[in-house]
């Protein structure tokens, strides 16, 4: 995983010095200093009392909207058959040719989107179509423990990239009826846990906690 911020290869640690590794099921970060886990500690409780300030599309709204996108029908008549495709760009975007359908099923999803993830309350009556009950996404419970333990020398051979820890947040909606699936990647030294629930994610918090607290 890649973030913006300039990386330092560490190709040989200092194996006197105590390193850690934090693993959740398969995946696994190496390396981990004291400092290392101290501030992604921190990370993780900057970003869960902030989250609340993650900005909304509604910020953007404007009288100008509107004015950059366009949408373009093609009807071709052949051999007494007509067939028609769609067009749509914004920016870097594009949809090419393709069957009304799909946009059909793009205006539904975003407009599905637009209302559970950033919260706008579009009101929107289609003929034909009836509104759907959203329905909650089935909570799955981990089957791995989150582990937070030293390394063996064979591991600390392991080359590193330091990096200040950041974290990731994704919402995908699938389908219209269904809650978005949220998911949270959390990343340090260039290594991360990807996929997590919010409670996985606390979850590293705890445990980190209690060997802060063994540590003193």
């Amino acid at each position: 995983m890649k973030s913006d911020v300039i990386s330092t290869l560490a190709p040989a640690r200092d194996n006197s010095v105590q390193s850690y590794y934090l693993k959740l099921g398969k995946e696994t970060i190496h390396g981990l200093s004291r400092e290392d886990i101290e501030s992604l500690h921190e990370a993780i409780d900057d970003f869960l009392d902030r989250e609340d300030e993650i900005s909304l599309a509604s910020e953007d709204l404007s009288s100008d909207l509107g004015q950059y996108s366009v949408i373009r029908k093609t009807t071709t008549f052949d051999d007494g058959i007509f067939n028609t495709d769609y067009s749509a760009s914004g920016l870097w975007v594009e949809i090419q040719c393709t069957p009304s359908w799909v946009i059909l099923d793009l205006f539904m999803s975003l407009l599905s989107f637009l209302n559970q993830v950033e919260k706008m309350d579009i009101q929107c009556s289609i003929p034909g179509i009836k509104p759907r009950k959203i329905k909650p996404l089935p909570l799955k419970k981990s089957k791995h423990d989150v582990l937070l333990l030293e390394e063996n020398d064979a591991q600390k051979k392991i080359e590193t990239i330091k990096e200040i820890p950041m974290i990731l947040k994704s919402e995908t909606l699938t389908k219209i009826n269904v809650a978005p699936k949220v998911e949270y990647d959390v990343v340090i030294n260039d290594q991360g846990l990807s996929g997590l629930s919010r409670e996985q994610v606390m979850e590293i918090q705890g445990v980190i906690d209690r060997f802060l607290e063994n540590m003193v």
